[in-house]
C-alpha cells in the first residue's frame, strides 16, 4: 500500500466514527421522566343515600281513647261552664228521664226489686213538675232520648251503686243550679227535686 492510500484510509475510519457518534448524541428522548407520578382526576357521583337505614317514625294521634264527656243530664251540667235557664231545665229533665229509664230496666231485668220499683214513680212526679215550667216559660219540651245513655249491670248489687251514683250527681246538678238566679217558681221546684233525690240517696246507699 502507498502512502496516499494510507492517508485516504484513515480519513475514511475517522469520517465514519465521528459520523457513529454524531448520530448517538443527537437522538432526541421525549419520554416522561422516570419518577414522575401521572396524576388522574376522577369525578365520584356520589348518590344520595340519606334515607337509608334510617328509622321511620310515624306519630300516631291518640284515639279519643280519653272518654268522651256525656253532655247528657246530670253529668252535661256539671260540664258545662255557662247555663242559661232553659238550658237548665234541659239537663234535669234529661237527668230524671234517664234516672226513670235507668231504673225501669233495672226492675225488667231483675224483677220487682225496691228501691227500684218506688222510686220510678217519684221520677214520674220529678219528670211531671218540669214539663210544666217547659209550658210556663215557653220552652220546647225536649224528646226522651235516655235509653241511648243507658246500660244495665251485669249484678243487682252493681246495680244498686248505680243507683247511689245517679242520686248523688243529680244532687249536685241542682245544687249547681241554686247557685244561679232564678225566678222562684224553678228555684222552688229545683230544691223540692234535690230533696227528693236525697231520700233516694239514702234508700240506695242502705242497699250498696
Amino acid at each position: 500500500m502507498n502512502k496516499r492510500s494510507i492517508v485516504l484510509t484513515a480519513l475514511a475510519l475517522t469520517l465514519v466514527a465521528s459520523l457513529s457518534f454524531f448520530g448517538c448524541s443527537k437522538k432526541s428522548d421525549t419520554a416522561t421522566p422516570a419518577g414522575t407520578a401521572t396524576t388522574k382526576t376522577e369525578t365520584t357521583t356520589t348518590e344520595d343515600k340519606a334515607t337509608e337505614g334510617m328509622t321511620t317514625t310515624e306519630t300516631t294521634t291518640p284515639e279519643v281513647a280519653a272518654e268522651e264527656t256525656d253532655a247528657y243530664g246530670a253529668k252535661g251540667a256539671l260540664a258545662d261552664t255557662s247555663l242559661t235557664r232553659e238550658e237548665m231545665l234541659v239537663y234535669a229533665i234529661q237527668d230524671e228521664y234517664l234516672a226513670q229509664g235507668e231504673y225501669q230496666a233495672i226492675v225488667r231485668t231483675y224483677g220487682n226489686v225496691n228501691p227500684f220499683s218506688n222510686i220510678i214513680e217519684s221520677e214520674q212526679t220529678h219528670i211531671d213538675l218540669l214539663i210544666g215550667l217547659f209550658k210556663t216559660y215557653g220552652y220546647t219540651l225536649p224528646a226522651n232520648t235516655a235509653a241511648d245513655h243507658i246500660a244495665v249491670p251485669s249484678t243487682l248489687a252493681a246495680c244498686y251503686t248505680v243507683g247511689v251514683n245517679a242520686e248523688i250527681d243529680n244532687i249536685a246538678m241542682y245544687e249547681r243550679f241554686l247557685d244561679e238566679d232564678l225566678p222562684e217558681d224553678i228555684r222552688d221546684i229545683f230544691i223540692r227535686l234535690r230533696d227528693g233525690s236525697e231520700n233516694h240517696l239514702v234508700a240506695f246507699e242502705n242497699k250498696a
